[in-house]
């Protein structure tokens, strides 16, 4: 018992720790979600059988008196990374720090983002890496605001695209690559990211 729990905890910390690395870069993290919960009717009976044959095992062992009881420290621990992994995905503080670090290559940017209007249209091809960041794209909106994509993913199983990025000054109505599910959320000063599908402009 002893050896599963610590192993838990240790795939446990493992497991949080890949997830707060994932989630300094917008949306890589949800396309990791979508693309489990599509292939979930491949693993979820895998992960059934092996937890019907654990509970099988363990109730054995408790019917012999060969159970030991749960190491509280561990068991604590492991709720503890768990519940500390949450708040810092909740308010996006790998994200934030991240960002923070390269911001000023973001800034220096801003100037000089070309207009692309609300339909989509105009030239927004940046290829470049701002800090820690892959910008592939970036625009400035007519309604306001400078953009920047530095992930694109899918949105849902059509055809549509998710785009994912940082955005200075952004406006309420949109972004230069859609506007469908539109939402941005602040980091600092007048810096955001967004998230937003080309479903429509």
């Amino acid at each position: 018992m002893w050896f599963l729990v610590r192993s838990m905890l240790f795939l446990t910390f493992l497991g949080c720790l890949a997830l707060l690395g994932i989630s300094i870069w917008p949306g890589v993290l949800n396309e990791l979600i979508f693309i489990v919960f599509l292939f979930s009717v491949l693993w979820v009976p895998l992960v059934l059988i092996v937890l019907v044959v654990l509970a099988i095992v363990l109730y054995r062992r408790h019917t012999r008196g060969q159970l030991s009881p749960l190491p509280k420290r561990e068991v604590a621990a492991t709720a503890i990374v768990l519940l500390s992994t949450l708040i810092l995905l909740k308010f996006y503080v790998p994200r934030r720090a991240a960002f923070r670090f390269s911001r000023s290559a973001f800034e220096q940017m801003t100037a000089t983002a070309p207009v692309m209007d609300c339909a989509g249209a105009g030239e927004s091809h940046l290829d470049r890496r701002l800090g820690i960041y892959h910008v592939d794209q970036y625009a400035r909106d007519p309604r306001g605001g400078v953009y920047f994509r530095v992930f694109a993913g899918s949105d849902g199983i059509g055809p549509d695209t998710m785009s994912y990025g940082f955005a200075y000054q952004p406006n309420q109505q949109g972004t230069p690559f859609g506007a469908a599910h539109y939402c941005v959320f602040r980091l600092s000063g007048d810096w955001y990211w967004y998230r937003a599908s080309d479903d429509w402009f």
